[in-house]
């Protein structure tokens, strides 16, 4: 079975900010920027990437969404699973994008709001139609919440069992959604426990403090 990600050579480790020393978003932005920074930092890391739940971890959450100009019953929204990621996640588990972009640098909290999907997001949401430039707003159909531009297509990824179909995935950039709990993922060479000592020590750099 593919799971739609490649495990060999990852190094998963938690981190969860304490409310009452990061509370505030640009906080909670300056300290996993620095992090990855620190990580990606280390000899032997070829890429890294925080996410808000690693496929298979036990963990899930997910959101309503609607399309804009689509009418749809308030309480019988779709639902999706939501995912906020860095920009390097995708190739860090080798998630394959096959179609516009994976987010970047420009996709900060100033930016436009935009959102990445997955394939089986697609064949629920639109069908045979190209979504790429089309337009989400996450949460009830009465949610004032900006509409998000989607930019990419990824592959699906087996995320609670690997004998489910897919769910229909969404991912938005962490600078526009930057929550305290994320799982650090870094494909290393090699033998990824030899990596442990290594990148704890990178992220008590920036917080000697932070439990990981």
């Amino acid at each position: 079975i593919d799971p739609g990600f490649d495990a060999r050579n990852l190094l998963t480790m938690t981190i969860s900010l304490p409310e009452y020393r990061y509370g505030a978003d640009e906080a909670r932005r300056t300290f996993f920027a620095a992090a990855l920074n620190g990580v990606q930092q280390i000899p032997g890391v070829r890429s890294a990437g925080f996410v808000n739940t690693l496929p298979l971890s036990t963990y899930n959450e997910s959101t309503r969404y609607v399309v804009p100009g689509r009418a749809v019953e308030e309480g019988r929204e779709p639902t999706a699973a939501y995912r906020m990621v860095t920009p390097d996640y995708f190739v860090t588990l080798q998630i394959p994008m096959f179609a516009g972009r994976a987010f970047d640098s420009r996709d900060d909290e100033s930016a436009q709001p935009v959102a990445i999907v997955n394939r089986a997001f697609v064949r629920r949401t639109f069908g045979d139609a190209d979504p790429i430039g089309q337009q989400l707003r996450l949460g009830r159909a009465t949610s004032a919440a900006v509409p998000r531009t989607i930019v990419g297509i990824v592959g699906d990824v087996l995320h609670n069992e690997l004998t489910r179909r897919p769910d229909p995935e969404v991912y938005v950039p962490y600078a526009q959604a930057p929550a305290g709990t994320m799982f650090l993922a870094a494909r290393v060479n090699g033998d990824p426990v030899r990596f442990v000592d290594a990148v704890r020590t990178a992220l008590a750099k920036v917080d000697a403090g932070q439990p990981v």
